[in-house]
């Protein structure tokens, strides 16, 4: 089970002072938190984890993140639900606009957003959403036989089968 969803004032970060003091910020999420996760295919099930490492680069917030947990998705192949491992590293700049994203290393990622608002509920989404598949399906064709076959197989009778009019044919004296 996981946690309840953090509210919505802890999700707004301000990053900058974050980042001034090294701060790092975990975060879980299940599906009823990614709204954007469910619409792109997440099922429930979907438990995802992360972890912002705050610090500066070049006079911007920046974050080393780490995204863990699992997403439930529906198998393109054989329709069946799986999971979906996630185990990502990032590395994000906090830019104000798209014309400070001149001076940012190419090993990071830039994000044009208010730094002293950052919304740690969207930056989770958007990671999510980058570390899907674009077709998502079991590892092998052997899994999703797998997974169909547990799928069709029929669960052994618990019980005697009844058959209240067995012997009508006996009670109406008809042979």
């Amino acid at each position: 089970m996981s946690p309840a969803p953090a509210p919505p004032e802890l999700q707004l970060v301000d990053s900058v002072v974050l980042a001034a003091t090294g701060s790092t910020v975990a975060r879980e999420y299940s599906i009823a938190d990614l709204p954007r996760i469910a619409e792109a295919g997440g099922l429930s099930g979907t438990d995802v984890r992360l972890t912002f490492r705050f610090a500066e680069l070049d006079q911007h917030p920046a974050i080393h993140g780490v995204l863990g947990g699992s997403v439930m998705l529906a198998c393109q192949r054989c329709l069946h639900e799986f999971r979906h491992e996630l185990d990502e590293l990032f590395e994000l700049v906090i830019v104000k606009s798209e014309e400070d994203t001149v001076a940012v290393p190419e090993s990071h990622d830039v994000i044009a957003a208010d730094s002293a608002r950052l919304d740690l509920r969207w930056l989770a989404e958007e990671q999510v959403l980058l570390a899907l598949p674009f077709a998502p399906k079991h590892a092998s064709e052997d899994e999703c036989r797998v997974a169909v076959s547990a799928a069709t197989a029929t669960p052994a009778p618990t019980t005697d089968t009844q058959r209240p009019f067995a012997n009508l044919r006996e009670m109406l004296g008809k042979h």
